[in-house]
């Protein structure tokens, strides 16, 4: 096979040299059958760091995948993934079938508005996609899995939140690990990032309906429409933890002091948050489309909530016309009630 040229350059020659690999592995793992690949996230719109991510979609020709086709480029994220010790490539991919699907228009939007074509045809203008309601919907979704992630060891999230880790100097807002500079593995700022910065995007999506394609717009979005209380909060994130400190955890005492307040006050962002989440969710239980109902019960039987109001509804939908929609509202009540019950158990301890 021929050596892989990029279309797009990231300016890194160790980004590059990877991306060339990765595409090459991919290429002679399905020849012919991957239209495109495309990077996304701050390597492609130049506000990378050092330990910044190597974001890549790639994006296979025509028709869904089957099965064996899906066992197979999982198995090969997961192998590329491990052999990039030094620069991480989180890999998606998906048809072009699928990106015009009605619940992917998160990706399809990612793809279309920031991306950059690594190699292979440009297809992006046949992307039919805009930031409407669905958008809206994934937006204020997604922070869910960030605070979710960040809490391992927890079943299920309880309202209000409580810290990561109470007990540590950054409350456990460093909980996620990264690659520095060779296999080792050190602590950084990352999972703060990404948690303010998905509420952030969130918040922007459900008042104004803007997209939001990085972190860096997440930021100037946020001032430009929300300006609130947390404005502050949002843009000191970004500045210093990404750009000052490149997600590393600084080892000035006078820095330390700064990521520490950061960190103290992320809790009540994520709660300021979850707070509004709840009400959207009950919202959505009365929702036109049938998928954005079953998303919101599913959430809402993964977040205990203590207010009555939550169990309430819930109860309602047991005597819904929708079979499925009767059985997953009883899923989340029986979840919900186990989780009180383990979080009852744990505080007694």
């Amino acid at each position: 096979m021929d050596t892989i040229k990029l279309l797009y350059s990231t300016g890194d020659d160790r980004a590059d040299t990877i991306l060339r690999g990765v595409i090459g592995v991919w290429e002679s793992a399905f020849p012919d059958r991957i239209r495109g690949y495309y990077l996304t996230g701050s390597y492609s719109d130049g506000s990378a760091m050092p330990t910044s991510d190597l974001d890549l979609y790639i994006l296979f020709k025509d028709s869904y995948l089957g099965s064996p086709e899906t066992d197979k480029a999982q198995q090969l994220c997961e192998y590329c993934e491990s052999i990039t010790p030094v620069i991480y490539v989180d890999m998606g991919y998906l048809s072009e079938e699928r990106v015009q699907q009605a619940d992917r228009v998160s990706d399809a939007l990612q793809l279309k508005y920031s991306s950059r074509l690594l190699y292979g045809e440009d297809t992006r203008n046949r992307i039919a996609a805009a930031p409407d309601a669905r958008y809206v919907r994934d937006a204020m979704h997604i922070p869910y899995y960030g605070s979710k992630f960040g809490r391992p060891d927890l079943d299920m999230l309880t309202f209000p939140l409580d810290y990561p880790d109470p007990q540590g100097e950054f409350y456990g807002y460093d909980g996620w690990t990264f690659a520095a500079g060779d296999s080792a593995e050190q602590a950084g700022a990352k999972m703060l990032v990404v948690i303010v910065g998905r509420i952030a995007t969130a918040l922007i999506a459900l008042r104004t309906g803007l997209y939001v394609g990085n972190k860096r717009e997440s930021m100037a979005l946020y001032r430009a429409h929300i300006n609130d209380e947390w404005t502050a909060l949002v843009e000191r994130v970004y500045t210093l933890c990404k750009e000052q400190w490149g997600y590393r955890v600084p080892t000035k005492a006078k820095d330390r002091k700064r990521l520490r307040e950061l960190c103290r006050q992320a809790l009540a962002f994520e709660n300021a948050f979850f707070s509004l989440y709840k009400d959207y969710l009950l919202k959505e239980l009365h929702a036109e489309q049938r998928e954005n109902r079953l998303w919101a019960v599913e959430r809402l039987g993964q977040i205990i909530y203590p207010s009555q109001d939550v169990p309430d509804a819930l109860k309602a939908l047991e005597r819904d016309d929708d079979a499925e929609l009767r059985r997953a509202a009883q899923a989340a009540l029986d979840k919900r009630t186990a989780g009180v019950m383990d979080s009852q158990r744990v505080r007694s301890t």
